[in-house]
């Protein structure tokens, strides 16, 4: 009897420690490129180290970060930060400071999330986007290549290759409360003006999307 039950004990943590392994395995997104400057937790974060579902990144002031997620490239700029998790089987970015980049040819490798927003490749072609958190709910997007869908709660709408916007989150309305609906103005993109997307905000409830009137940069905070 004690050899069965030390049979069966050796046989359960056999048991236990391949389950950890193939759920750490699954929940691996990818592995740091390159790190200068960059925290991964609460530990320096170098090149080659495997990066889990959940990670924090954190860069100094003069710091950058690149991670390869799959097929999708993540770079942060100095002074920036940003968590990644697993969204059943691509990869979700949310910035929480400074500037975050993505590229990628495949539409469901990564997306970014902004507060609550998204932004994603709509096709599986070169894609590559910076975002910005200039101020608490106020972000910079600036498509570099590619279409990019823009998402928040029931809102949808297409962003261009070389197109630069500045996002305004507010409270939103839940959707399907026909008054949350908003009256949408055709976006132009200039390259010597900067689209602009208020969202949720009181007057409207949606997302309204307008015409910066200052000429300026797109690349200007």
């Amino acid at each position: 009897m004690t050899t069965l039950r030390r049979v069966s004990c050796f046989l359960l943590v056999m048991l236990l420690a391949i389950t950890q392994a193939n759920s750490a395995q699954q929940s691996s997104l990818g592995s740091i490129v390159s790190a200068v400057g960059a925290r991964m937790g609460t530990s320096p974060a170098s090149a080659g180290s495997t990066v889990f579902g959940g990670e924090r990144f954190l860069t100094g002031d003069d710091g950058m970060l690149l991670v390869q997620v799959g097929a999708a490239q993540l770079y942060l700029a100095g002074a920036s930060g940003a968590s990644l998790r697993r969204i059943e089987n691509s990869g979700e970015a949310a910035l929480e400071a400074g500037t975050l980049s993505v590229s990628t040819s495949r539409a469901d490798a990564l997306h970014i999330d902004l507060g609550g927003a998204t932004i994603r490749p709509l096709a599986d072609v070169p894609s590559y986007a910076q975002t910005t958190l200039v101020e608490p709910r106020v972000f910079l997007i600036t498509i570099l290549r590619g279409s990019w869908e823009f998402s928040y709660r029931c809102e949808r709408e297409t962003l261009r290759e070389g197109s630069s916007f500045r996002l305004y989150l507010d409270r939103a309305r839940p959707c399907g409360d026909d008054h949350t609906l908003p009256q949408k103005i055709k976006v132009i993109t200039r390259p010597s003006r900067m689209g602009i997307l208020v969202v949720g905000a009181p007057a409207v409830g949606g997302i309204a999307w307008g015409l910066h009137e200052a000429f300026e940069s797109p690349h200007r905070p």
